[in-house]
């Protein structure tokens, strides 16, 4: 594999979602298991709930992705970076996040890539981690399906970013709680509602390669003649488990943006 074809690949890669939980019995039971082989490999002879929470966001992560797109690729930091209080509702740690996904690296679960970092590279890459048919199935074994994961209730999905488009802390306002409230009856009706395309599996399959590659079938989902051969921006396949909502708003201000992304 030339190096070009490997930055593809690797392109195709959705960020870590710390926000991502599920209280369901199959998953805790499947999380159970799987933390007591990743206590067992590592030597951990006492266990830390805050380390099982954090290889339960990796795991649902690695799952769910998985399902979406078995092709893609989970993306996170590998640096002693301190995660940002509003975006960290779980109280996760980098530490602790990057210890869970060493320990299912000896355990045979996951793939793993990282790059050299030096500060005179103009591109930046954080790792990247892909579930191995094997963690799939362990976690099948317990009946976990992709559906039983969603965005934390407690998770705060009013995000506030700055004009470089970097993530802010959020204010506690009576207005941010207001609005946070309200998107959390949008997303309770969105999680108790069947959203679905209507489509084979096979036109499903053609849809997911080509937001995942951005390159149009010539004989498929073109408008006109103009549109055959040409390519796309690479979008990353549609994940229907998708569905919680957040606001985000720009330039450091509560009046500038506001506008709902993350549904699929």
């Amino acid at each position: 594999m030339t190096d070009d074809n490997a930055r593809n690949e690797f392109d195709n890669s959705r960020p870590l979602n710390i926000e991502l939980w599920s209280d369901r019995a199959e998953v805790n039971a499947a999380v159970d298991a799987i933390f007591a082989e990743c206590a067992a490999v590592s030597g951990i002879k006492r266990q830390h709930e805050r380390m099982k929470t954090c290889l339960k966001v990796v795991l649902l992560n690695l799952f769910n992705i998985y399902a979406a797109d078995s092709t893609c690729y989970v993306r996170y930091s590998r640096r002693n970076v301190t995660l940002l209080k509003s975006h960290n509702i779980l109280n996760l740690s980098n530490e602790q996040i990057v210890k869970a996904v060493d320990n299912l690296i000896k355990l045979g679960y996951v793939s793993n890539k990282t790059w050299r970092w030096s500060p005179n590279n103009k591109i930046q890459r954080q790792a990247r981690m892909r579930a191995f048919d094997t963690l799939i199935e362990r976690m099948q074994a317990f009946e976990v399906l992709p559906l039983m994961a969603a965005t934390h209730i407690d998770a705060n999905i009013i995000k506030l970013k700055d004009s470089d488009k970097k993530r802010l802390n959020t204010p506690d306002t009576e207005d941010t709680r207001r609005m946070q409230q309200e998107m959390v009856v949008i997303n309770k009706l969105l999680s108790e509602s069947f959203l679905n395309l209507y489509m084979s599996d096979r036109q499903l399959y053609k849809l997911k390669k080509r937001m995942r590659t951005g390159k149009i079938p010539e004989s498929d989902f073109c408008l006109d003649d103009e549109d055959e051969g040409e390519d796309e921006v690479p979008r990353g396949s549609v994940n229907l488990t998708h569905k919680s909502l957040y606001r985000i708003f720009n330039n450091g201000s509560l009046i500038e943006g506001g506008r709902m992304y993350g549904g699929w």
